[in-house]
């Protein structure tokens, strides 16, 4: 008998999967050059409209983030958030480039933070 916890319609839906990143260098350079911006505390995003029919998304950590160990947290708790919440109804490649303040702050606020962008998209 097979076990649910490793059937594949499950592991499909909690899953960051690779259709959701971007991971070519040219195409996180066209989102830069002709995307749209937005600063938020923990974040600045530049998003750019694409023909996929779903939203993509790349992580940009810098070193100011803190060790390895708390980069590798604040990237985790953003792709958990971005899979919960996604905006793929949006058809965005979306490119977050997370600060200083990131490292430190808690799931919630973060979860604030893109719930605020969230609604500066739909208005």
């Amino acid at each position: 008998m097979e076990d649910d916890r490793y059937s594949s319609k499950k592991t499909a839906i909690c899953r960051f999967g690779k259709s959701l990143k971007i991971k070519k260098n040219l195409e996180i350079r066209e989102v830069l050059k002709g995307g749209r911006r937005y600063a938020g505390r923990y974040f600045s995003v530049c998003y750019k409209n694409n023909d996929l029919g779903w939203s993509r998304y790349a992580l940009i950590t810098p070193k100011i983030i803190g060790c390895a160990v708390a980069r590798n947290r604040a990237r985790r708790v953003m792709r958990e958030l971005l899979r919960r919440e996604s905006c793929s109804e949006l058809h965005l490649d979306v490119l977050f480039r997370l600060n200083s303040l990131t490292g430190t702050a808690g799931t919630d606020a973060l979860k604030g933070a893109l719930s605020q962008w969230y609604d500066s998209l739909r208005k």
